[in-house]
């Protein structure tokens, strides 16, 4: 006899239900749970579809199918959740059972347990089923081949392509054997098997068994696919330049540009064009010079913006000199200039090191010419690389160290922090060679565990919200025109612009005050003035005060 919750509130109908589900397979239990899926509380019924999931009955099963068949909304995702998440020993044969005995709604619902679930003991029944009669079960079954057939299938799955009914049938076919074929590293395997079967194929499975071949790359097909550019039929020739398009390697490549110049239909010179943009973004042993080469090549082909487009997409992974100044070219040209800029931004950020000027004034031109924020954000951040180091403050003048006995430096206030301070001198430019943006104290002076401060002086033509970017070791206290703008007390060393804060300059002159604290061992700082964006600020400049 099912147990009643329908006495208690929602809440503990619910909590009920969940306690119930932890007994496992209980046939009382079931009949309990069953009876709150027909609750009229949404959230009742939603807690005993999920209960169901850890109930691993025979009955289980029927109640979760019909639900995903017959249910709406997140009813059904609970459902086909709970499905799938069923774990009794015996779950995937009862799911295998029920689908011969029942609607084809349910049907449906079981054969995607049987995908999500990996059920491989189902693929002879789903050889079966993608063969019925009915179109929805043929699908789903195709869709579930994908992932549970293996070798001894790749007959009946070639004959099923063989006998096919409808486009859609060759659409889930061609993805399950091909998809089965490289997740069971059976290429080759397969390619033989539609080899044998090809020259008996009618029209349109032969259409598709031609495209798979070329997905699996099965050499022994490549010069029967050529041939099949030679064909009467237009969509026998249209599904051989699809098969070479989609090759393991660059092979075909002299061939699809024999076909662009050679072909009758424009749709088919599309087709071979694409192809060709697919096979030279292949990795190769080739020099970047000689695809450089092929993507000029295949832009001389494209016969409209749509084409042309694709080249430039397919050049922007060529990290090289030559790339980026081809794809420039197509900046000053309205209906190619967003693709030619994004190619320019990508290439830019894989050369930028070796070629910064170059790839620089590109960027900053693509900043100002450009209305689209999002091809502006991604050069500014391409370009914030260049200029990682650029606009540092070299130009400081620093205190004598300052150290203070049973009591805490980065809180001890110091002289320049009191009053006027005369005991300021330059700081020497390039302290660390390696690092010139870096003032570093403890090649200045012996490191000891002490406060030193540095000061600047900064002209902004107007007033202005800017970006401030400080790095410090160790920790480090900020002052602008007198106010507290930055405290970070760390022990760490140092990197550039790893502290950020948002500050207002204004008109004229500003002071900058850093106190720099050291712990031991490494000590120093760096700072300079950003636009929001992180970008170049034109209007500012620094000046060494006089001491």
């Amino acid at each position: 006899m099912a147990i009643s919750v329908t006495q208690l509130p929602v809440n503990g109908q619910i909590q009920l239900i969940s306690a119930l589900s932890t007994l496992g397979e209980n046939s009382t239990v079931f009949s309990t749970i069953k009876l709150a899926t027909k609750s009229e509380n949404d959230g009742v019924r939603l807690a005993a579809l999920d209960a169901l999931g850890n109930i691993n009955l025979d009955n289980s099963v029927t109640v979760l199918s019909e639900v995903s068949a017959y249910g709406y909304g997140k009813e059904r995702t609970k459902a086909r959740a709970s499905l799938y998440r069923l774990n009794g020993n015996n779950i995937n044969d009862i799911i295998l059972s029920k689908i011969p005995h029942t609607e084809v709604k349910v049907k449906i619902e079981l054969i995607r347990a049987v995908q999500k679930r990996r059920i491989a003991k189902g693929a002879e029944l789903m050889l079966n089923l993608a063969n019925d009669a009915n179109a929805s079960l043929r699908i789903e079954s195709a869709r579930a081949l994908r992932f549970i057939a293996s070798e001894p299938h790749i007959t009946g799955l070639v004959n099923l392509l063989k006998n096919s009914k409808s486009d859609k049938d060759r659409d889930e076919l061609e993805k399950a054997i091909v998809i089965m074929a490289k997740r069971n590293d059976l290429n080759d395997a397969v390619g033989m098997e539609i080899m044998n079967h090809l020259d008996a194929m009618s029209f349109m499975p032969k259409q598709t068994a031609i495209q798979i071949l070329g997905q699996l790359g099965y050499e022994p097909s490549y010069e029967s696919l050529t041939g099949f550019l030679s064909h009467d039929k237009k969509d026998i020739r249209k599904s051989a330049i699809k098969a070479l398009s989609e090759w393991k390697n660059d092979s075909p490549l002299s061939t699809l540009f024999s076909v662009t110049k050679k072909a009758k239909s424009q749709s088919h010179k599309t087709l071979a064009l694409r192809g060709i943009i697919r096979l030279i973004g292949l990795e190769s042993d080739r020099s970047t010079e000689v695809t450089n080469d092929l993507y000029k090549r295949a832009m001389t082909l494209a016969t409209n913006a749509q084409e042309k487009k694709t080249v430039l997409s397919g050049l922007s992974n060529v990290m090289s000199i030559t790339a980026f100044q081809m794809a420039e070219t197509y900046l000053p040209l309205a209906n190619l200039k967003a693709e030619a800029a994004l190619s320019c931004i990508n290439i830019a950020n894989g050369i930028h090191t070796k070629y910064p000027a170059e790839c620089k004034s590109v960027l900053v031109k693509i900043i100002s010419d450009f209305s689209n924020e999002s091809i502006k954000e991604n050069a500014q951040l391409v370009l914030n690389q260049i200029e990682i180091f650029d606009d540092y403050i070299t130009k400081w003048r620093m205190s004598e160290p300052f150290m203070a006995t049973d009591k805490s430096i980065f809180n001890t206030k110091f002289g320049p922090e009191l009053t006027t301070y005369e005991n300021w001198k330059s700081a020497p430019l390039m302290s660390d060679p390696n690092r010139y943006w870096y003032v570093d104290f403890a090649k200045i002076i012996k490191s000891m565990v002490a406060a030193i401060y540095m000061e600047t002086e900064i002209w902004s033509d107007e007033e202005q919200t800017v970006r401030l970017e400080m790095g410090s070791n160790d920790g480090i206290k900020t002052w602008l025109n007198g106010q507290v703008v930055h405290v970070h007390d760390a022990s760490r060393g140092v990197t550039a612009g790893e502290d950020v804060k948002e500050v207002t300059l204004q008109k004229g002159k500003n002071t900058l005050l850093m106190k720099i604290v050291n712990e031991g061992g490494g000590w120093g700082g760096c700072a300079r003035f950003r636009r929001l964006d992180g970008g170049h600020l034109s209007n500012v400049k620094i000046n060494l005060p006089s001491n």
